[in-house]
Order: structure tokens, then C-alpha cells, then sequence
């Protein structure tokens, strides 16, 4: 498994989600309940074991106090990948939860391939992500900041 791809992801979902998630309000300002729900799915999860790391339970307080905080963000990831190294049943539990909750197709995480249905192939190399099934709208890799929008 590839804890820094998967680290990655989580840090994608949370971040945006994280100020709300931490004050338990349900009121959601920007994104779509479609983020939001995935979002609460992997923080009910992961938040009981966050608590037992204090480091990722700090990362994690500075980027719900800033979101926008690239710095903040890249400290959440690499503690994220190492409560994911440390707790491989939890790894493969967000495993599970971000391909169930994927954009119409499954995450493949790490070095992989598989013949896809019809006998199609897709494959993703160590770091990537393979997208299967019918999927449709954009991929992004990476933090995102607002002044990157069009």
C-alpha cells in the first residue's frame, strides 16, 4: 500500500472539511454534501486514532484553524502517512472508505494492475492513482488554494 498517496487523499478530504468537523457543526458553507459525507466518513474513523498521536492531533488542529495553510497541510500529510505506517489496520480501513466513496470508480493505491471489466487493463504505477468504472469530471493531485482557481 502506498501510505503517502493514501495520506494524500485524506489530507484532500479533510482539509476543507476539518474546521467544521472539529467544532461538530453540520452546517456546511462551501463544497457539497457529497464532500462533506465522505469528509465525516473518514473522520469518524480516523479521529479516535488521531487522538492517540499527538503530533497528527496537533497537525491536525492547525489546519482546522487554517485551511489555506499549505505549510500546515504538508505537516497533516506526513503525520497522517505515519499513523498509517504505525496502524495498517487503519490504513486499510481509509483504504476501503476513500475507494467505497470514490467519484464513480475505484482507487487503486501503490504499484497495481488488474484486468478491468471487458478484459480492459488499468494499472497505476507506485505514487499513482488507477481509476476504474465510469468516471466522469476532473482529477486533481495536490493542495489546492484558492488563488489556483480560474
Amino acid at each position: 500500500m502506498d501510505y503517502k498517496a493514501l495520506a494524500d487523499t485524506l489530507t484532500q478530504i479533510l482539509t476543507p472539511a476539518l474546521p467544521r468537523l472539529i467544532a461538530n457543526s453540520i452546517e456546511v458553507s462551501s463544497g457539497t454534501t457529497s464532500d462533506m459525507d465522505r469528509a465525516k466518513a473518514v473522520w469518524s474513523r480516523l479521529s479516535n486514532s488521531v487522538e492517540g498521536y499527538p503530533a497528527t492531533a496537533e497537525a491536525v488542529r492547525d489546519v482546522a484553524k487554517d485551511p489555506e495553510d499549505l505549510d500546515a497541510q504538508a505537516v497533516l500529510r506526513v503525520q497522517l502517512r505515519k499513523l498509517l505506517e504505525r496502524d495498517k489496520v487503519v490504513a486499510r480501513e481509509m483504504a476501503r472508505l476513500v475507494d467505497s466513496h470514490g467519484a464513480g470508480g475505484r482507487y487503486e493505491f501503490g504499484a497495481t494492475a488488474q484486468a478491468g471489466p471487458g478484459g480492459r487493463a488499468v494499472a497505476a504505477g507506485a505514487g499513482g492513482i488507477a481509476i476504474g468504472g465510469d468516471f466522469g469530471g476532473s482529477v486533481y493531485f495536490g493542495p489546492f488554494h484558492a488563488r489556483d482557481r480560474d
